[in-house]
């Protein structure tokens, strides 16, 4: 196959370590979601990260780490600040929580010619609000989406994560998004700050007509997942599993939304297979886990 011609799947943001008391794991929402959709499209697509990481022992084993995934490190800058890093707690059922390192390496990706030709040439694009805490990424990350074609997929995976939450931020992004994911606790954020339904599907609805969104996806832990897009929606149960922590399971369920929605595959479809997947990563110590035996 003629690589020239295979579709480009980029995410832009944070790259970072994932701290847990046993260990750390490569991680970061953007990230999660590159390693994902190479694992999962094999040589279907070409897939890239858009970051910047310290001149670290971190940073170098970040970017081996991406490149055994089959990701391309290209457009991975090095900067003298430190390597992203993020403490992660976890709760007797697996739900993590998170302290972040600040004014890292990820908060300074800076703007490029070649990230100009980059965002010209991409499928898709998946950003969240967490890469855009410092001005800089911000500047860069929201230019980079508004330079991408009219038909590239620009999925917005919302990610708050407190203290780093901006309204503007937010608003910023819906703007310039065509396709939104969240999950419960970002719905009911939504619901506060556009005063949305109570009802999780009529809420959906009002963010697909207000920020003129071709299609919504909401994970609900336990309670399964729902992708809408207008005037059709599905629901489904979640697949029952041994969790282990719920870290970039979020993130393969978008990975997987991208790759089916780029390969047209019917909405009822793309949804049980993105929420097969998430609940594979459940069961993994790890945010980038190897597909081969899913």
């Amino acid at each position: 196959m003629n690589t020239a011609k295979k579709p480009l799947i980029l995410g832009i943001g944070e790259i970072l370590w994932d701290v847990f008391l046993s260990g750390a794991c490569l991680g970061g929402a953007p990230t999660n979601f590159a390693c994902a959709a190479a694992g999962l499209g094999g040589d279907r697509v070409r897939v890239g990260v858009v970051s910047c990481v310290g001149s670290d022992s971190l940073g170098s084993e970040a970017i081996r780490l991406i490149r055994e995934k089959n990701v391309d490190v290209a457009h991975i800058t090095t900067s003298e600040k430190v390597t992203g890093q993020v403490l992660v707690e976890l709760d007797s059922q697996g739900i993590a929580s998170y302290r972040f390192v600040e004014d890292a390496a990820w908060d300074h990706v800076e703007w490029t010619d070649s990230l100009d030709r980059l965002a010209k040439d991409a499928a898709v694009v998946c950003f969240g609000s967490l890469g855009q805490r410092e001005l800089v990424s911000r500047e860069t990350i929201q230019r980079f989406v508004q330079t991408t074609s009219h038909d590239c997929l620009r999925l917005f995976d919302v990610n708050l994560r407190y203290p780093f939450v901006d309204d503007t931020i937010i608003d910023q992004s819906l703007e310039i998004a065509n396709a939104l994911k969240l999950n419960d606790e970002e719905l009911e954020y939504f619901a506060k700050r556009f005063a949305l339904p109570a009802d999780p599907m009529a809420a959906m609805d009002r963010l697909l007509t207000k920020f003129q969104l071709s299609w919504v996806a909401l994970t609900r832990g336990p309670l399964g997942a729902i992708l809408a897009k207008p005037g059709e929606w599905h629901s489904l149960p979640a697949v029952k599993t041994q969790v282990v922590d719920t870290v970039g399971a979020g993130d393969a369920f978008s990975a997987v939304l991208a790759l089916g929605i780029l390969y047209q595959k019917p909405f009822s479809t793309i949804l049980g297979e993105a929420i097969k997947v998430a609940s594979y990563v459940c069961g993994h110590r790890s945010a980038t886990p190897s597909f081969e035996r899913l």
